[in-house]
């Protein structure tokens, strides 16, 4: 009978503090860690951008640009990438201490490498708002590359970017968040080297346009999505776009 009270005294402690938190976690709500990886930890991640690609993305403004995208599950993020290729090692043990720091958990991943190179001569295709780098939008990653239906058209739980390296001498390039129904901004993110944010995963953003003198400016994105059973055997336990 006590166990019973225990368990249903815990069960109530548990879900409070979790409709706590959900209430919290707003579209202004913002993560930020400062220094977050060592100086080895960015020597072995700028490694990797070796296997980096030019970018086949359309827009004009990521010509210049070099990416690499990965999908994976949590059991590939756990053990998997040991076995997958030395070479990643040290990125996929940065994207667990990314993963493993999250205020909201999940259990599927979309990783990207943006590499970006970049002059004051920008061009922005026509009805683009000319602030950002290219239209404001809500990641769907998954979507956008494996087919979606009304019962499965998944936004991430929380998105996370890390700035690798951003040029001394760079103008501009903040990250907001915008109001869906209005286009205000609500919260504007400067970025910094060695910065870390995590912010909803359902939020409306864009990149503020920047200019840097042909300089490079790296970041990685990590969308954390919590994909049900059995939608998550539709989504390939690791692949990798280049």
């Amino acid at each position: 009978m006590y166990l019973s009270i225990y368990k249903h005294i815990y069960i109530l402690l548990i879900l409070s503090l979790f409709l706590k938190y959900v209430f919290q976690f707003t579209h202004k709500t913002v993560y930020e860690y400062d220094s977050f990886l060592s100086t080895n930890e960015i020597i072995n991640l700028k490694k990797c951008l070796k296997r980096l690609k030019t970018n086949n993305l359309s827009e004009d403004n990521f010509k210049n640009s070099r990416s690499i995208v990965f999908y994976f599950n949590d059991h590939f993020l756990k053990n998997g990438f040991k076995l997958y290729d030395k070479f990643w090692i040290s990125y996929f043990e940065i994207v667990n201490k990314v993963v493993e720091l999250s205020p909201i958990k999940g259990n599927y991943y979309v990783s990207n490498i943006l590499e970006f190179t970049t002059s004051d001569k920008i061009t922005y295709n026509s009805g683009e708002d000319g602030r950002y780098i290219s239209q404001p939008h809500i990641d769907q990653t998954i979507c956008q590359h494996y087919k979606c239906s009304d019962d499965f058209y998944k936004t991430p739980e929380i998105v996370c970017v890390y700035y690798l390296k951003l040029p001394a001498n760079m103008k501009g390039g903040n990250l907001n968040i915008i109001d869906e129904q209005t286009g205000d901004i609500i919260k504007e993110i400067k970025g910094k080297h060695n910065r870390l944010i995590y912010f909803k995963g359902d939020a409306l953003h864009g990149v503020k346009r920047f200019y840097n003198n042909n300089s490079k400016r790296i970041s990685i994105v990590i969308e954390i999505y919590n994909v049900k059973w059995p939608e998550i055997k539709k989504l390939p336990y690791f692949n990798i776009e280049k």
